[in-house]
């Protein structure tokens, strides 16, 4: 990724994942750290493969992530997550293609 593009990403307020066609987590924002830390999800995530990683447990998004690669853009809402305050919330997970470069 490139650098501009990296620091755009990196202070997007949502929190945000970049991977490469064949599924490599390249970049992970602050804010997707921030929402880990809030939501209990694991976001030590870097060069793993996502489409091996079930990223979010309450669903499955992997087949949508695929789908991404192809240019197909994606919503879902996961229900009830707990928070670490024993609150639950609803989270909106999309995904979109970006394309830099090649």
């Amino acid at each position: 990724m490139e650098q501009g593009t990296a620091i755009l990403i990196d202070q997007i307020p949502l929190g945000v994942l970049t991977f490469s066609p064949n599924g490599r987590v390249e970049f992970i924002n602050q804010n997707f750290h921030k929402m880990g830390l809030l939501y209990q999800f694991n976001t030590s995530l870097l060069n793993i493969n996502i489409f091996k990683y079930n990223l979010f447990p309450p669903i499955n998004i992997i087949d949508d992530l695929k789908a991404v690669v192809n240019g197909k853009p994606f919503e879902k809402e996961i229900k009830n997550v707990k928070t670490n305050d024993g609150n639950f919330i609803s989270l909106i997970v999309k995904g979109s293609p970006i394309y830099e470069g090649d």
